[in-house]
């Protein structure tokens, strides 16, 4: 995998993880991403492109995507799912694969080539005990002399069971189950920090609403003065 499938596939992971626990919480439906949006109301409004009226809805949309805490925390709960898939990742099994090859000689020519293959896994138990297993196979073969393939085989068991440091299931799964448990602390705590966010900025959105009337209000009561006073003049 490349750079970008590793990171779409972690973004993939953390994300299931995220909704699955939004589910089991009964927090309802809402959607999730630390990537910025891609148009939003801020880079039109920069651009100089006209806007309508602002809505409570868009006024949201610009103070999440403008406040550091709030990009902060979604972070933070990101990374702590990020941090349960790789718990998970040290408990499946682990696979791995090599293929190499290898040619020798000098000014004169190849003298012999050889080549390697080896295939295995490794796997972490809940009492603590890992198995790593691997197949290995080299070939070799003299080209200056025209030689038949040497085959050699080279199988690998081995299992790894603590007796006394790091042995049994609850001390074995104690970073996984710590894991789960921060995923719903930080979880709850975005959630709480979310809709208290939400109310600060409806708040004083609709305060600024007021203002604007009591300084068209002031403004009709100046005018109505200035009226008066003419007339009475």
């Amino acid at each position: 995998k490349t750079a970008q499938d590793q990171r779409a596939d972690a973004d993939r992971q953390t994300y299931e993880i995220l909704e699955q626990r939004r589910q089991e919480l009964a927090l309802g439906q809402a959607e999730f991403t630390i990537e910025p949006p891609a148009d939003s109301l801020r880079q039109r409004l920069l651009r100089g492109e006209t806007i309508g009226p602002v809505g409570i809805t868009e006024t949201l949309e610009i103070a999440a995507e403008n406040s550091r805490d709030y990009q902060r925390r979604k972070e933070d709960l990101y990374v702590a799912a990020l941090d349960l898939t790789l718990e998970r990742f040290r408990f499946a099994l682990q696979e791995n694969g090599r293929v190499g090859a290898l040619l020798n000689g000098g000014a004169d020519g190849a003298t012999d080539l050889s080549e390697s293959f080896s295939a295995g896994f490794t796997k972490l138990l809940g009492t603590g005990a890992v198995i790593v297993a691997d197949m290995g196979l080299a070939l070799t073969r003299s080209v200056a002399t025209g030689d038949s393939w040497d085959i050699v085989s080279s199988p690998v068991l081995s299992v790894t069971q603590p007796l006394m440091r790091g042995f049994g299931e609850r001390i074995v799964r104690e970073p996984l189950t710590q894991a789960e448990r921060n995923v719903v602390y930080e979880l709850r705590e975005y959630e709480r920090y979310r809709r208290t966010f939400c109310v600060d900025v409806i708040t004083r959105y609709i305060q600024l609403l007021r203002a604007a009337d009591q300084v068209k209000n002031e403004r009709t009561n100046m005018d109505n003065l200035v009226a008066l006073r003419e007339r009475n003049e």
